[in-house]
């Protein structure tokens, strides 16, 4: 599956956990969609995506990254645009 545009939340936890040069895991804030209270920020370590656990979050509901320090956002989902109907 190839993806357009901005990379995958996926990849770029991959990165912030396996790149020293990239963030490091402890200056990361992860910001996901809940289903019920909407946007909740963790800190990176925090987080976890397994679905045994009660707490786990799919990838595909992170909505971005940011830098613990300076909130700067170190990636956000891109969300699609409503098509205007005629």
């Amino acid at each position: 599956m190839t993806h357009k545009g901005s990379p995958p939340s996926r990849t770029i936890y991959n990165r912030i956990v396996w790149d020293e040069e990239f963030y490091a895991p402890e200056d990361c804030i992860i910001g996901y969609l809940d289903r019920f209270v909407g946007i909740v920020e963790v800190p990176f370590g925090s987080f976890t995506t397994d679905p045994t656990d009660p707490t786990g979050v799919p990838f595909h509901r992170i909505r971005y990254f940011k830098h613990a320090a300076d909130g700067n956002k170190i990636w956000e989902r891109r969300i699609a645009e409503p098509q205007a109907t005629k």
